[in-house]
């Protein structure tokens, strides 16, 4: 073989193999590197940055499927109004296995790692760490996200390391010292009330809390004088956002109206379950519980037998949308909290989506017609949501 040749022939060598290596990076990337994973009855979903280079990274890792794992059926969403794209991959029978084999071998051990390290700092200093002084239990798809973030902003209020903690529902098995390790330090609450001589409080919000069958009394042993905060929306428009949700992130493939025919078929006995079994996650009554979570007048009265009426602060929905700096100061003057100019141009968690079939919507409100009227007996105020 001449010169040439051999040269030839060492650099097409170099090359597959630097484009291999290229490759591997990219599958590496993907399975190590993504913000959030959450697992799909057919597969997993995963979440990364929204830019440039990351929506490149996910094309490329695109073919790659075809050519290593055909048999997945990955699927690009990026969703408006939020930094961040989402790839779902589902498949056959044994595609969640193989996903599952891929993450072992690709663990976020760098990120992993400084995480363990900041949560075991938070751990051993959780005995001087504060306890929240309110929390915002409620509604899903309600408008928590955006009531949380535009609080926070006041130079009061410091907010947990996580707005959504799940510790009074799904986690309460790991401790108050886990909890705690959320929020901040005695040491923070000191010098805010000493030295820049204002108030301190914290709080967080998790609005799967209204729903859950032991989180009342869960609360009421740890906190039995805590504020809370509920926002209730119109079951109705609430089940449907709720349900795009659940799209959105590829726990649902029915259309709405079979999604609300098959509810209680799919929630059958899950109630039952996790009142006999307090560590019992409900996968169908957390993920396809669209008009179970709208009957309000059961979660509040479930809540009430442990709290008085005076410590919550339940809110409409729509008046937190449309008047949300008049209700943002009816929120801190229940904290005990000095006015505030607070920014609420910003959305969170806003996508939109496609109207509702008004044959659905009249059928819906007849149907939460008698669970609504309960609770504006309990409340004394008649909501409005008739249509």
């Amino acid at each position: 073989m001449s010169n040439y040749a051999e040269r030839r022939t060492k650099q097409q060598y170099l090359a597959i193999k630097k484009q291999r290596k290229y490759r591997r990076k990219i599958f590496t990337d993907i399975f190590k590197k993504y913000q959030q994973v959450d697992e799909l009855p057919d597969g997993y979903a995963f979440c990364y940055p929204r830019s440039e280079d990351w929506a490149a990274k996910l094309n490329e890792f695109l073919e790659i499927c075809q050519s290593r794992y055909p048999f997945f059926t990955p699927e690009l969403i990026f969703e408006p109004n939020q930094d961040a794209i989402w790839m779902r991959i589902k498949g056959p029978e044994g595609t969640k296995d193989v996903i599952k084999k891929v993450l072992s071998r690709n663990r976020k051990t760098i990120p992993t790692v400084r995480k363990a390290i900041q949560l075991g700092f938070r751990l051993a200093t959780s005995p001087v760490r504060v306890t929240p002084d309110f929390i915002i239990i409620g509604a899903a798809k309600c408008g928590t996200t955006s009531l949380y973030g535009y609080l926070t902003q006041h130079p009061c209020i410091a907010p947990a390391f996580k707005k959504e903690l799940y510790f009074f529902d799904r986690y309460f098995g790991r401790g108050m010292a886990w909890y705690r390790a959320y929020f901040p330090t005695l040491f923070n609450k000191k010098f805010t009330q000493h030295i820049k001589k204002r108030n301190f409080i914290t709080g967080e919000s998790t609005p799967c809390y209204l729903f859950h069958p032991h989180a009342p009394r869960r609360v009421f042993e740890k906190f039995p004088r805590i504020k809370l905060i509920v926002l209730l929306r119109n079951p109705v428009d609430r089940a449907y956002s709720y349900y795009h949700m659940k799209v959105r992130r590829g726990f649902e493939t029915l259309s709405f109206e079979e999604a609300v025919e098959k509810e209680e078929e799919r929630l059958d006995g899950e109630l039952d379950k996790m009142i006999a079994d307090e560590n019992y996650f409900s996968f169908n009554r957390h993920n396809f519980s669209y008009l179970a979570r709208g009957i309000y007048v059961d979660q509040l009265r479930n809540w009430m037998k442990f709290f008085p009426k005076e410590q919550f602060l339940i809110v409409k929905s729509e008046d937190f949308y449309k008047q949300s700096s008049e209700v943002s100061k009816q929120i801190l003057g229940f904290l005990d909290l000095p006015e505030w100019e607070l920014n609420i141009e910003k959305k969170f968690n806003y996508f939109p989506y496609p109207k509702m079939d008004t044959k659905i919507r009249k059928r819906l409100v007849e149907y939460f017609k008698p669970y609504n009227q309960r609770l504006y007996e309990l409340l004394g105020m008649n909501l409005g949501w008739d249509s």
